[in-house]
């Protein structure tokens, strides 16, 4: 059986690990909402070029004849 004294220390000590446990699932979660927000804005960046017109237009044009 743990002391008291042993169990308040391993009480701090979990509670040290969850804070560390916690702050790299914020750090985490951060990146993959970057990660979210980077793929939208790619898919919308690909659906604006889709949806592109292309026009052609004949500027000039070029008569030849080989003597």
């Amino acid at each position: 059986m743990l002391s008291l004294e042993a169990r308040v220390n391993v009480q701090l000590e979990n509670t040290e690990l969850e804070k560390k446990r916690n702050a790299k699932r914020h750090v985490l979660f951060q990146a993959q909402d970057d990660i979210d927000n980077r793929k939208e804005q790619l898919l919308n960046d690909l659906e604006q070029r889709l949806n592109q017109k292309l026009e052609q237009e004949e500027l000039f044009a070029l008569k030849c004849r080989i003597v």
